[in-house]
């Protein structure tokens, strides 16, 4: 059996795994493998790969867009899980050659804040403000942060 070498490759692989398995309880989103605390509403990952290859379009020309506007970096701002996929994923597959670098504040801490600020030219970076349910109070601090810059 294959096992990812990097976390990152694990949601790409686990489902590939479960769809070999007939009658996968995982692939089946049962209810049962969980606490039956409303774990079965977050399992939209399970299919992530086969439903963002059909935006494989939007892709290209999102990044097409981010290349004619000149963005030299990116700067995500972001709390805890809104934060740390990216940073795995960056720190996996690393810059990629004619992209943006990628920056993360995943932090209120007035130095980790400046530091990332000092990094980056604004005029250039394209700055993304993530957050899951879009009301986190220390992504929108982070958010008028920059946007005053």
């Amino acid at each position: 059996m294959y096992f990812p070498k990097s976390f990152a490759a694990l949601w790409i692989w686990l489902p590939r795994l479960a769809r070999k398995q007939q009658g996968s309880p995982l692939l089946a989103e049962d209810p049962s493998l969980w606490t039956r605390d409303g774990e079965e509403k977050w399992l939209g990952w399970i299919d992530i790969v086969e439903r963002q290859q059909k935006d494989l379009a939007e892709f290209a020309a999102l990044a097409a867009d981010m290349k004619a506007a000149g963005f030299k970096t990116v700067l995500l701002l972001g709390m805890g899980g809104s934060s740390l996929c990216p940073e795995v994923l960056a720190t996996t597959f690393g810059q990629q050659p004619g992209f943006p670098a990628l920056h993360i504040v995943d932090s209120t801490d007035p130095a980790q804040v400046k530091a990332a600020r000092d990094k980056v030219n604004l005029k250039e970076t394209l700055v993304i403000v993530a957050s899951k349910s879009g009301t986190t109070l220390e992504p929108n601090i982070l958010k008028q942060y920059f946007l005053r810059r």
